[in-house]
């Protein structure tokens, strides 16, 4: 996190010097270690959490499942 922050003094100072960062991660649980909270906490990031994996939310099931529905549209079933 330390080589991330020093990167984005480096590269983005506009950045950097904003108030507050905004770091997204999903919910690992490298990620929601008490030792990582700590770390953005101490940079001052704030933290935009990750919802939890939901399967009727899962973007790839909408694609699936809209051409299949295409399919049965053409299909007559007897019950």
């Amino acid at each position: 996190m330390d080589k991330l922050n020093a990167s984005i003094k480096e590269k983005r100072p506009a950045l950097a010097s904003r108030k507050g960062i905004v770091f997204h991660h999903n919910n690992a649980r490298l990620h929601t270690a008490m030792v990582t909270q700590q770390k953005l906490n101490a940079l001052g990031w704030e933290v935009l959490g990750h919802p939890p994996y939901l399967p009727d939310t899962d973007p790839s099931d909408y694609y699936l499942f809209r051409s299949s529905a295409k399919l049965s549209k053409r299909k007559k079933f007897k019950s």
